[in-house]
Parts: structure tokens; sequence; C-alpha cells
């Protein structure tokens, strides 16, 4: 993403893990997850968006996409679910390793 905009240390304490969740669709989540990614740009973090959802959804913007699909097969799959997670944790990785911003 974007260089952060404000010094750490004048940052507004915020969550450092938000999740939107529903059980059915078109309620907005897609919607408020981006809408809150945004607020975290213009904060001066670097947010990780992330997608689980169906491969037959768009998921524009999202930095790791993961297809819901994945996880009805995941005892077929090498690794199982954490197979399936592996884009997430690698996503986290990359930004545990660049630091604080």
């Amino acid at each position: 993403m974007t260089k952060p905009k404000v010094p750490i240390s004048s940052r507004p304490m915020l969550p450092r893990f938000l999740e939107f969740v529903a059980h059915g669709t078109s309620v907005g989540k897609s919607l408020l997850a981006t809408f809150a990614c945004l607020i975290y740009v213009q904060l001066g973090y670097q947010p990780i968006l992330i997608r689980i959802e169906s491969r037959a959804v768009r998921r524009d913007g999202a930095d790791v996409a993961i297809d819901t699909e994945d996880f009805a097969r995941s005892a077929q799959l090498p690794g199982g679910v954490a197979g399936v997670l592996q884009p997430l944790f690698s996503a986290l990785g990359r930004q545990r390793k660049s630091g604080p911003r």
C-alpha cells in the first residue's frame, strides 16, 4: 500500500484485527471492510484486506483472496485447512517482517 502519512507515535489506537461476518449475502460486509480499510490507510496504517468468499463473488481490492470452496474439500488438499489458509499466513508474515508502520 502507501507509505504511512502519520507518525506511529501520533496514531490513534485502533484494533489490529477486524472481522465482518454475516449469515446472508448482500448485507454490506464488503462495503464495511473496504470502508474500514480506507480509514486505516488514511490514519497511516498499512492494512491487509483478506476476503474469504466464493469464487463466484468479485473480490476487488483484496490483498488476499481465499475461496470458500477450498474449505469444503480441505480434507483432500495438502495441509488440510492450514493449506487453504496459507495465503493468509504468508501475507501476515510479510507484514510482520516489514515492521511496524
